[in-house]
């Protein structure tokens, strides 16, 4: 109920102050009028834009982030809802309606210029996400084509005595890769495995919680060793 009548409140001395404000710039405005006799229903027009003025206040407000509006931490005295803000939101209004042309047309540049700083806003976040997938992208392994030829293997030259089991190979081809992401066709290259040996084992080391993985940009898995 207090929130109905904050509003309420509200909207009275948008409604007040527009009208005052309205009459304030049309005395303003009335010595221009007999040195100029052309201009017609200078009163008429002085209150509609003090009106307007005034009702774009709560825009102003909220382009300079102010909390002038929101629900007041009151007094409830006598049945009478009562906010030292509302003296101050009158000012505002008034100030607004008797220099109505000034305001709005500064209101306005006010709110162009927000809107294109919030587009050059969402511009830099968007280049900096593609920057960042970029950087994800270099550190993810391509695929590698399979090759029946002999290629470096990381552990050809273990000692013979030094038994080194296949889920340990997967796990230091991981870690002491230069890409975070590895690809299964860049693990089977480097150990000179098949694929299809090298895969069961990635899932054990998957259900036990060693390897995690991910998609790429491509839909492809990749997996990397979980710290």
């Amino acid at each position: 109920m207090e929130n109905c009548a904050h509003y309420w409140i509200i909207i009275g001395i948008m409604l007040f102050s527009g009208f005052l404000g309205g009459f304030g710039n049309y005395l303003m405005l009335k010595k221009q009028k007999s040195e100029n006799p052309h201009q017609e229903n200078l009163l008429i027009r002085s209150i509609v834009l003090g009106l307007i003025a005034s009702f774009c206040v709560p825009l102003f407000l909220k382009t300079i982030s102010s909390n002038l509006l929101d629900k007041p931490v009151s007094t409830n005295q006598g049945g009478i809802l009562f906010n030292s803000n509302y003296f101050v939101l009158v000012g505002f209004c008034l100030l607004a309606s008797v220099l109505s042309k000034q305001f709005l047309e500064s209101l306005y540049e006010k709110v162009i210029k927000a809107q294109e700083d919030a587009k050059k806003a969402v511009h830099k976040a968007e280049a900096a996400n593609e920057k960042a997938e970029d950087v994800v992208a270099s550190l993810t392994e391509k695929d590698i084509q399979e090759s029946s030829s002999t290629n470096n293997n990381d552990f050809e030259n273990v000692a013979p005595n030094l038994i080194v089991s296949l889920e340990d190979q997967i796990i230091t081809s991981i870690r002491d890769s230069k890409y975070i992401w590895r690809s299964i066709s860049g693990i089977a290259k480097n150990l000179n495995k098949q694929k299809s040996e090298i895969q069961p084992i990635i899932d054990k080391l998957m259900d036990e919680g060693r390897l995690e993985s991910k998609l790429n940009s491509q839909n492809q898995i990749r997996y990397k060793v979980k710290f």
